[in-house]
Formats: C-alpha cells, sequence, structure tokens
C-alpha cells in the first residue's frame, strides 16, 4: 500500500519575558539546488555515488568520529545525488528585556530537505589524517541511492497554526490543525541543542487517527481536564531562542 506523507514545519520563536517585541520577517526563499558537489564525491553510475567525508577527531573518540564520517559521507552522497530543496525565512526581532535593555536579533532559519533513499553502502578505506595540528577521521565511501518515486495527491493537505508566532517564556503552547482527508498525525518538537520530543501521539493520547475536516487541537478540552498544557521554556544559559514543531500526516 503506498504511503503519501505531509511534513509542516512550524517556527517557534522564544523570547524570555520580553515587553514591547517586535518581528519583521522577510520574503520567504524557496530554492531547488540540483547540484550540491562536495570535494571527492563522483557518480559511479547504477545510482551508486563515492563520497570522501572527514570529522575532526576532538573531544570524541575516534571510532565515534569513524561513525560520524560515515553518515557524512552518506548524507553528501544523498544531496549529490537528489539535490537540495531548500526553503528560508529571515526574522529581525526588536524586544525590551527587563532590564528596559533594547536587543536586535537577526536570524536566519533554512529548511533543507532531500527526495533521496539509502539503499547500500560500503566503506572502501578509512584513515586518520592531520591538517594543521588537528586530526581527523577521513572516510571514502560507495553509497547507493534510490529515489523517492510516487505521485503526489494535490487534494491531500493540511492547514496549520499555532496559537502565537512568538512567545515569551513560560507562555503556553496551542497547536491545532485540519486535515482534508482521513490520516494519522505525528507532531515533534524540534529544540535548538537538536532534542527531538514526541509530541503526539503520547501516553495520554495514544489514538493519532483524524478523520478529514476535524480539528485536531492540543492541548484539547480533555487535556487541559486532566492538567496537561505546553508551556515554552528557554535552554539553559538562553535569553532567545528557536525552536521547530514539525507536523507529520501520513496517509
Amino acid at each position: 500500500m503506498n504511503k503519501i506523507l505531509i511534513v509542516l514545519i512550524s517556527i517557534l520563536l522564544l523570547v524570555s519575558c520580553a515587553q514591547n517585541t517586535k518581528v519583521k520577517e522577510s520574503p520567504r526563499i524557496n530554492a531547488v539546488a540540483h547540484e550540491t558537489y562536495e570535494p571527492g564525491t563522483k557518480n559511479l553510475g547504477n545510482d551508486w555515488i563515492e563520497v570522501t567525508a572527514q570529522v575532526e577527531i576532538t573531544n570524541i573518540t575516534p571510532e565515534k568520529a569513524l561513525e560520524e564520517a560515515i553518515k557524512k559521507a552518506c548524507e553528501n552522497a544523498v544531496e549529490y545525488y537528489t539535490g537540495v530543496d531548500v526553503k528560508g525565512r529571515k526574522l529581525y526581532i526588536i524586544g525590551e528585556d527587563t532590564g528596559k535593555v533594547t536587543r536586535d536579533d537577526y536570524l536566519h532559519i533554512t529548511d533543507q530537505t532531500t527526495q533521496g533513499i539509502i539503499l547500500d553502502k560500503k566503506v572502501i578505506s578509512e584513515q586518520i589524517i592531520t591538517i594543521h595540528n588537528s586530526i581527523f577521521s577521513r572516510v571514502t565511501v560507495h553509497v547507493k541511492i534510490g529515489q523517492q518515486k510516487g505521485e503526489k495527491d494535490p487534494y491531500f493537505s493540511i492547514d496549520d497554526s499555532l496559537n502565537k508566532e512568538h512567545f515569551k517564556e513560560f507562555e503556553t503552547l496551542e497547536i491545532s490543525c485540519v486535515p482534508s482527508k482521513d490520516c494519522f498525525l505525528t507532531i515533534l518538537n524540534i529544540c535548538s541543542n537538536d532534542t527531538v520530543y514526541v509530541l503526539f501521539p503520547n501516553q495520554y493520547r495514544e489514538d493519532n487517527f483524524v478523520k478529514a475536516g476535524d480539528t485536531f487541537e492540543m492541548p484539547n478540552k480533555q487535556d487541559r481536564d486532566i492538567g496537561l498544557s505546553l508551556p515554552v521554556e528557554l535552554l539553559h544559559g538562553k535569553i532567545t531562542d528557536i525552536e521547530i514543531i514539525k507536523i507529520i500526516a501520513t496517509k
């Protein structure tokens, strides 16, 4: 059975108890980079790509650096083979903190997606090298890439929204969306330190099926009745931050 996915990304802008906060957004950027060339990258034919990548061995073990280098090589191979869909936003934030100090923050947010699948990989060589007194783990990998195929469903869409575009710390986040067709929802919260939390489904709402035209809310009335909410908090040491709410719909 073929599955169709819709991935929606909402940007959660968080500031520390600021007053008189204003956000100016530049026009959004949409582009497709069809050629993403990396040094040492070759097309071997029959969907095989040769990629060389390296990771510095600093504060990690050589084994971990090797693992990261292989992962980087695979990512580069997919980008080289399928290209990268790039979407960008620029935000200019003017705020006043509790000490009446004016803060100007400029944020450039990009979202990059690819359409490839790694079918196989072979590590051809691995070595430890030194560049300018820094030690690196370098690998050459052959990666077989498959291109994702299928037809888009122009009638499958989701209208989503957050209750606010930017939040002060400890304010409550509310998420709502309406699918055009029956689907299963997964909602992720991606923090700036790369930590990912699954907001939905969860232990209180395990059934993630949503009917076409129904409004999904999180938290909903039942959540609020048992005291569940989504307060936003800054990471330690930060006074502004950006998080991502990613909504994945599958039918």
